[in-house]
């Protein structure tokens, strides 16, 4: 199998499973040519405005309620809901699709460094505990949790690995 082969196909493989993900996030169950756009249009907004990408989804989702006035009322979001909304043929069967692929809560790296920090430094395993309780299960909202669904902390925060 010559290496040529798989360099030239990846592009289409991966264009080709990134739109599946990407699909099965937002709720799309048929494939449409304009999804793409459509898809390409929301990474956009959200780098632009610098949108926490899991709670992104969590919006859409119903999930998370949006702070008024905050980037998920603005109306270039709005408009760019309003066009997913009209792709969707039946919103309820898209957000049971949406909450199996978008997880609730990720490990976060300022949650993870405090946990690892706290149990590593002072012997105290509870914030450990809890957030591999919430880990557990990933997609499953837990009441009294919702601090773990907080994006980046401090605008300077850089974990080892610079992210």
């Amino acid at each position: 199998f010559p290496v040529t082969i798989v360099l030239n196909t990846f592009p289409m493989i991966y264009q080709e499973r990134f739109l599946k993900m990407m699909r099965a996030k937002l709720g799309l169950s048929d494939v449409q040519e304009a999804d793409k756009t459509l898809i390409s249009d929301l990474l956009r907004w959200m780098e632009l405005h610098e949108a926490d990408y899991t709670n992104t989804f969590l919006v859409l989702s119903g999930d998370i309620q949006p702070e008024t006035g905050g980037i998920y009322t603005a109306p270039a979001f709005l408009q760019w809901k309003s066009r997913w909304e009209q792709r969707i043929p039946d919103l309820s069967a898209a957000l049971t699709q949406m909450r199996q692929h978008n997880p609730v809560y990720i490990p976060r790296n300022h949650l993870v460094e405090a946990a690892l920090k706290s149990a590593s430094e002072k012997a105290e395993f509870t914030q450990l505990n809890q957030l591999m309780h919430v880990l557990a299960t990933p997609y499953a909202t837990k009441p009294g949790f919702e601090s773990y669904q907080e994006g980046k902390q401090e605008e300077d925060y850089q974990t080892y690995c610079g992210t």
